[in-house]
C-alpha cells in the first residue's frame, strides 16, 4: 500500500513539473506568435494598399 502511494506521489510530482515546463513553452510560443501576427497585419495592410491603388489606377 505504501509503495502504491509513493508511486502515485512521484507520478504527481512528475506530472506537475511536466505541466509547468509545457506552460513555459506555450508562453514562449505565444510571444513568437504575437510578433508574427504583427508582421502579417503589416503585410495585409500593404497588400490592401496595393489593391486599392490597382483598382483606382484607371480612374
Amino acid at each position: 500500500m505504501v509503495a502504491i502511494l509513493i508511486i502515485i506521489g512521484i507520478a504527481q510530482i512528475v506530472w506537475t513539473v511536466w505541466n509547468y515546463l509545457k506552460a513555459l513553452d506555450l508562453a514562449d510560443n505565444e510571444e513568437y506568435l504575437d510578433k508574427y501576427s504583427v508582421h502579417l497585419d503589416e503585410r495585409a495592410n500593404r497588400l490592401a494598399k496595393w489593391e486599392y491603388e490597382l483598382i483606382n489606377w484607371d480612374k
